[in-house]
């Protein structure tokens, strides 16, 4: 989905917080996104429903509230999304090895 998509389909605050009621209220408008690579097998790793992503440079154009994040973790609990970013490649990979 483009940036586009993800807003006409979910009420965003100027924050980029998505307000419409469901399992993505309260995430960051790129957590839609994410959430549905982790869906289709594109992560960088998985752990069940948990998903990392290394952020990609097209995707901080997309998404310019990730211009200063190395990765991304995206965890479906109980029907809700959750996303937290790292801001350097050792959060991140600390992260990771958290779970494995």
């Amino acid at each position: 989905m483009t940036r586009q998509e993800l807003e006409s389909t979910y009420g965003v605050n100027r924050a980029g917080v998505i307000r419409t009621r469901g399992k993505f209220q309260g995430e960051m408008i790129y957590a839609p996104f994410y959430y549905d690579a982790g869906n289709s097998g594109r992560a960088a790793k998985e752990f069940g429903n948990v998903w990392y992503f290394e952020v990609q440079k097209d995707e901080r154009e997309i998404f310019p509230e990730l211009k200063d994040c190395f990765g991304i973790v995206v965890t479906l609990d109980e029907g809700f999304v959750f996303s937290t970013t790292f801001k350097t490649r050792g959060e991140y990979e600390k992260s990771v090895a958290s779970r494995g």
